[in-house]
C-alpha cells in the first residue's frame, strides 16, 4: 500500500469515527436527546441531531438542559441556580433566568437528597398555611370592616380567625424559609464536584467546577 493510499484510509477512519460519536443531551423534564454538540455558550447550546448530522444547527436554552453525556463518557452539568418566586397564590419554579415546570423543577431538585426533602416540607408548610390562612383572613377582614362600620360582629370568631390567621403567616414565613434554605443547599453543592473516575491511566479523584 502506497502512502497515498495509506492516508486516504486513515482519513476515511478519523471522519467514520467522527460522524459516529454521539453525545447525549438530557433535558431537565428527562427526555434524552442522540446529538453531537457543537458549542456551550454562556445562554445557549447549539448542536446537531445525530440522525441528521447533515441538518441545521439547532439551539436551545441551558436552562432546559440538565447535563450532556459526551461519547468518551465524561459527563457536563449545566449548571443554573434554581430559584422560586410567590406571588399571592401559587409558586412559580425557575432555573436561572427562564420559568420552568414544578414537575422539572423537582426533578433536577431530586439529585440533592436532603435539598429535595427540606425543599418538600417547607411547601407542606407553605400549602398548610394558605388552606388555614385565606379564609380565616377573610372571616377576620369582613369582621373587623363590619366592626368598623358600626355592625354587630361575633367576637369569639373574630378572635378565632384572627388568632389562626396570625398563626398562618408564621407558619407561612417559616415554611417559605425552609424552602429557601433548601434551594442554597442545593445551588451551593452543584458548584463544585467531587467524582470517581476510571480510565487507562487508573482510578482517580476528579474535582469538576461548574
Amino acid at each position: 500500500m502506497n502512502a497515498k493510499a495509506m492516508l486516504i484510509l486513515i482519513m476515511s477512519l478519523l471522519l467514520s469515527g467522527l460522524l459516529h460519536a454521539q453525545d447525549i443531551l438530557i433535558l431537565i423534564n428527562n427526555q434524552r436527546a442522540k446529538v453531537k454538540i457543537i458549542e456551550v455558550g454562556d445562554t445557549e447550546i447549539k448542536y446537531l441531531l445525530y440522525s441528521n448530522l447533515d441538518g441545521p444547527i439547532q439551539n436551545i436554552k441551558r436552562e432546559k438542559v440538565d447535563k450532556i453525556v459526551y461519547e468518551n463518557g465524561d459527563t457536563k452539568i449545566i449548571y443554573e441556580d434554581l430559584s422560586i418566586r410567590v406571588p399571592l397564590f401559587g409558586m412559580k419554579y425557575y432555573k436561572g433566568s427562564s420559568r420552568i415546570k414544578k414537575d422539572e423543577f423537582m426533578l433536577v431538585l431530586q439529585e440533592n437528597e436532603a435539598a429535595y426533602n427540606s425543599f418538600r416540607r417547607g411547601k407542606s408548610l407553605i400549602n398548610a398555611s394558605n388552606i388555614v390562612g385565606i379564609p380565616s383572613s377573610l372571616v377576620f377582614g369582613w369582621n373587623v370592616g363590619t366592626w368598623a362600620a358600626g355592625g354587630d360582629i361575633s367576637r369569639p370568631i373574630t378572635l378565632i380567625s384572627g388568632i389562626l390567621t396570625g398563626g398562618s403567616i408564621i407558619v407561612g414565613y417559616s415554611g417559605l424559609a425552609k424552602t429557601r434554605r433548601a434551594l442554597d443547599t442545593f445551588n451551593n453543592s452543584k458548584s463544585i464536584g467531587l467524582n470517581l473516575k476510571l480510565d487507562h491511566n487508573g482510578i482517580g479523584l476528579v474535582f469538576s467546577f461548574n
